[in-house]
């Protein structure tokens, strides 16, 4: 019952061909996705930068119901990730986990911070398109909000998602994977607010 593993163009490639193959067949989905458990209705998918230490610990630590995506270190994460929803909707939450320090997010090679944004305007659009209305983007990088909760504000600007919705998660690498069991245990709370960055994590 382990969490189904793709890389974001294998995940792109599965839809097009399956789009190809059958263009009638009315909804699109992928071979690649996890059915739901029987006790949960959400669709969560996961995007790992594969440059992050301790995958398959990061992996094992999601719900077989989540779908697993690696994104390729050495193309830009943010348009992998665009490409990977931009056929996408109803997702209840996305996970992003990656490299990152006070204000920039590491991608690929991709650098989301305020000054890039407007680079990744049309991507960061999409992205925010596959969500529901009361979905969740959840960052998981090392420091990204000691710098400020700026980053997080132009995000939800660019995506729509409310920003109570969007947490960042600063953490320890060796802490990722309790990290996320954590928020997975809590996922019934109907609102994640973002964590102050006045409080950082113990080290």
């Amino acid at each position: 019952d382990a969490a189904a593993v793709a890389t974001a163009d294998q995940t792109s490639d599965q839809v097009t061909e399956q789009q190809n193959a059958a263009p009638d067949s009315g909804e699109q989905t992928s071979d690649l996705t996890v059915a739901p458990s029987a006790t949960t209705d959400q669709r969560s998918i996961a995007f790992i930068d594969a440059a992050v230490a301790n995958i398959d610990q990061i992996v094992a630590s999601f719900a077989p119901s989540v779908e697993i995506v690696l994104l390729d270190s050495t193309k830009d994460g943010v348009a992998q990730i665009a490409a990977a929803l931009e056929s996408r909707t109803a997702i209840d939450s996305i996970h992003i986990v990656s490299h990152g320090e006070a204000g920039n997010i590491h991608l690929g090679t991709a650098e989301l911070n305020t000054a890039t944004l407007d680079t990744y305007r049309t991507a960061l659009a999409t992205i925010g398109q596959s969500l529901s209305d009361s979905g969740d983007i959840l960052i998981y990088g090392c420091d990204v909000a000691a710098g400020g909760m700026d980053l997080v504000r132009a995000i939800s600007a660019a995506t729509g998602a409310d920003e109570e919705r969007l947490a960042v998660f600063r953490r320890v690498r060796d802490e990722i994977a309790a990290r996320i069991r954590e928020f997975l245990r809590r996922r019934e709370e109907p609102v994640m607010s973002p964590p102050s960055a006045a409080s950082p994590d113990p080290v």
